[in-house]
């Protein structure tokens, strides 16, 4: 800038300060942020300070970004008062300026370096707040998984833009990042508790690598004010999601052995998982002979040298209640077992004493896609204990058919037909949805009615109660109170489907009240909807019902367990030739075969020739891996069922999958 231009801005500074003061205190935005007088004369000796800068920069004394943070540092005012007293500033010295008819290009060249100084107090400002992000980041649980993940991220790239070092910016789709890669673990798990919770997280985690990705952007095209702006959005969404986190740490921890329990059921759901308990015995002992600190160091100890073993990925541990140590794996209960073990092995060291801590350690796998609550659960781990003491063991761990025959013998102790009797008489049934798909593009066909015996919020499966049923001879009540529960929620399942198979038992077709509920429900429903499904065996002895109980109410079938030898083709021919039999479901048995046996992908085969020869339907049910999907699709089975594809799930459920699925 020439001389003559400079001496004229110097000139005019020292008035023009006092009245840019006097319109600023009259100011209501600036108000609003610097309400107290004495916030006030600190904005004002800060613009003041800035603008004195901004003419040494321009006489070329000083480097800007510099000076304008030490200024920075020295004032507390709020970015968005010091942004608008500096704007305003330069909008009327321009103004001032531009009257004095000072050179056009003396002037373009001020509002320049008047806007590079705005430039530099943003930069000052992100420089100075970037640091102070790592302050939300303190919690009592920042050693926990989900914090340390989520708070090595943040802090490498506070730290980056208070050194404005991009080179260290932790640049990274938000899919890469470590907490996106732990949000399906066990404790994240446990901590979210359900799909919707971990969702929300992840949300706001995708949306903070957003607006990183943002500030990466303007940072590195110097466009400081744009990456102050997107800074202060970033922290409020890291802020929202800290807070967010903490509180399901502390809802989770607040009661740490509910928390992991319902964390069981909820991998029930999903897939096979071991349990173990570890109870330390003779502790009283230990207590009076060294004293309840050091036994309580030396647990500590084993559980240190635990945690080093576990492995987050699959593996929980958590001190409990009613045990004192609970472990899980969604691995392999064996290999799990073993670090127990090793962990137990040598003596634990506190304040100097080596203690050797005996522990009764029982476990169990569950079965997949069960519900077994935390009260049975505990239960089994009652029984085990005392199975264990009395075979002489202080280890003792059943897997696969061993262990849901035990988790089976304890059910029916609870389940048994008393139970049973009082919650039919009292109409406590349900229903549940298992959809069945198309094997070549896999839509939802239809999907199969299966009922439940309500316990609280549980619902049982009927494998638990189905022979009590049958001994009571309640089963034509139990179907009936199936299709009540079915004419109840009508209008919610044909937003899903106009297509339904129903088990039913033989003796509800001669059943006068369960045809009476049938045929109400047909009529709400739709006459072409309803397929009622009826094993083979019953189907082939009893076709005459089977006619009438169609004709009459306009009621097609499903030969379920299709397979197992009962049939005559000569029945099925003239019952496809009538269209009364509309599907057949092939035998679960044959299914879970028929990726390694040759012979039976030949009868699968020959029935799903047989099925398109009579124009019937043929499905696979049981279905537990995509080989077996594409098995079936080699094979010519039109439909697929099983926990592969889809477990049972409630209306409501249902609902939420269809939507999430599109």
């Amino acid at each position: 800038m020439d001389r003559e231009s400079l001496k004229l801005l110097k000139s005019l500074l020292p008035d023009f300060l006092k009245e840019i003061e006097r319109e600023f205190s009259r100011d209501p935005f600036v108000r609003e942020f610097v309400k107290e007088e004495r916030a006030f004369k600190e904005l004002v000796k800060l613009q003041k300070t800035l603008l004195n800068l901004f003419l040494e920069n321009l006489e070329g004394k000083n480097r800007l970004n510099g000076k304008v943070e030490e200024s920075v540092r020295l004032y507390q005012v709020p970015y968005v008062a010091i942004y608008r007293a500096v704007t305003a500033a330069k909008e009327k010295l321009v103004e001032q300026l531009a009257e004095k008819e000072i050179d056009r290009l003396q002037l373009f060249e001020v509002s320049r370096k008047l806007q590079k100084l705005l430039n530099a107090v943003a930069r000052a400002y992100l420089k100075k707040e970037a640091l102070e992000l790592r302050r939300v980041l303190d919690s009592p649980f920042k050693e926990h998984l989900l914090f340390k993940k989520h708070a090595k991220w943040i802090e490498e790239l506070s730290e980056s833009i208070a050194d404005l070092e991009l080179s260290r910016f932790p640049l990274k789709n938000y899919k890469e990042c470590e907490f996106t890669k732990v949000l399906n673990y066990p404790e994240s798990l446990m901590v979210c508790m359900d799909k919707n919770l971990c969702s929300y997280l992840d949300e706001l985690h995708r949306l903070i690598h957003k607006l990183a990705d943002s500030l990466y952007y303007y940072c590195s095209k110097k466009q400081f004010n744009e990456a102050y702006l997107v800074f202060k959005d970033l922290k409020e969404q890291v802020i929202r999601f800290t807070q967010v986190l903490g509180e399901l740490y502390f809802v989770t921890y607040s009661d740490l052995e509910h928390s992991f329990f319902k964390l069981i059921q909820f991998l029930q759901r999903e897939g096979r998982i071991t349990v173990f308990m570890v109870d330390f015995q003779g502790l009283k002992s230990l207590n009076a002979i060294y004293g309840e600190g050091i036994v309580t160091g030396a647990i500590k100890e084993i559980i240190k040298r635990l945690k080093r073993e576990i492995e987050p990925e699959t593996e929980l541990l958590i001190k409990g209640v009613t045990a004192d140590l609970y472990l899980l794996t969604t691995g392999s209960g064996k290999r799990l077992l073993e670090k127990v073990e090793k962990a137990l092995k040598e003596p634990a060291e506190a304040e100097g004493k080596r203690l050797h801590l005996k522990a009764l350690v029982v476990g169990v796998e569950l079965p997949p896609f069960g519900q077994v609550t935390p009260e049975e659960l505990i239960k089994v781990f009652s029984n085990l204990k005392k199975e264990a003491k009395k075979l002489n063991r202080d280890r003792l761990y059943l897997s696969g058919n061993e262990g849901q025959r035990k988790i089976e013998e304890i059910l029916n102790e609870k389940y048994n037909e008393h139970f049973v009797l009082k919650k039919i008489k009292n109409g406590e049934v349900d229903v549940v949805f298992q959809p069945i798909y198309t094997v070549d593009t896999r839509e939802l066909f239809t999907l199969e009615v299966l009922g439940r015996i309500k316990d609280g919020e549980k619902l049982i499966p009927a494998g638990i109660f189905i022979d009590a049923i049958y001994n009571l001879h309640l089963i034509e009540e139990f179907d009936t109170l199936v299709i009540k529960r079915l004419k109840e929620k009508a209008n919610l399942i044909k937003r899903i489907t106009n297509r339904l198979f129903i088990n039913v038992s033989f003796q509800s077709l001669l059943d006068p009240n369960y045809i009476k509920e049938l045929q109400s429900f047909v009529e709400s429903f739709g006459e072409t909807g309803v397929t009622l499904e009826l094993t083979e065996q019953r189907f082939v002895e009893n076709t005459q019902v089977v006619e009438e109980v169609s004709k009459n109410h306009k009621i097609y079938f499903i030969i379920d367990d299709f397979g197992k030898g009962y049939s005559s083709l000569r029945t099925l021919v003239e019952l496809a030739k009538k269209g009364i039999l509309k599907f057949l479901k092939i035998d679960g048995t044959l299914i879970k075969d028929v990726e390694s046996d040759s012979f039976v992908k030949k009868v699968i085969k020959i029935i799903s020739t047989l099925g398109e020869e009579l124009q019937v339907g043929v499905v696979g049910e049981f279905v537990e891996n995509e080989e077996t999907v594409k098995v079936l699709q080699e094979l010519g089975v039109q439909y697929a069922q099983g926990y592969y594809l889809s477990k049972p799930l409630t209306l409501e459920e249902l609902l939420v999958k269809i939507v999430e699925e599109g």
